[in-house]
């Protein structure tokens, strides 16, 4: 006795059960693959705008960051021009290290993401948790 299993995976089904379909109503088999037909374009939609939203939101945080930075300049170089060197000296280094430290956090979060594994840290913004 020999035992065999056909396994289909995905939203048509294997053809023997197509020919099944087309003899209960003759149009089943049409109506299947439209179905399938909407079902791939829509889940493509979704990828590209899941895409364009995260292009996007990198867009928007890149270009905030960069107000941020240039504005925190801005105010270490008003501070030193006019004496309080110490205060100039604050803000541009916390500046400096929170720059740096996001720079630092995003590789290692994308280093993690690529080898699968946890960092520990969480963001908020994107629903990890520690």
């Amino acid at each position: 006795m020999m035992a065999a299993q056909k396994t289909v995976t995905g939203p048509i089904p294997a053809s023997e059960e197509m020919s099944g379909y087309k003899e209960v109503r003759e149009d089943l088999p049409d109506r299947i693959m439209s179905m399938a037909e909407k079902n791939s374009e829509a889940e493509r939609k979704m990828r590209l705008r899941a895409q364009v939203f995260q292009f996007c939101d990198a867009l928007v945080q890149r270009i905030f960051a960069l107000s941020a930075f240039s504005i925190a300049m801005y105010c270490t170089y008003l501070l030193a021009i006019s004496g309080h060197d110490n205060a100039a000296i604050a803000v541009g280094s916390s500046t400096a290290i929170t720059v740096v430290g996001s720079f630092l956090y995003r590789e290692i979060k994308v280093k993690a993401t690529r080898e699968g594994k946890s960092t520990g840290l969480s963001n908020p913004h994107h629903g990890d948790q520690a």
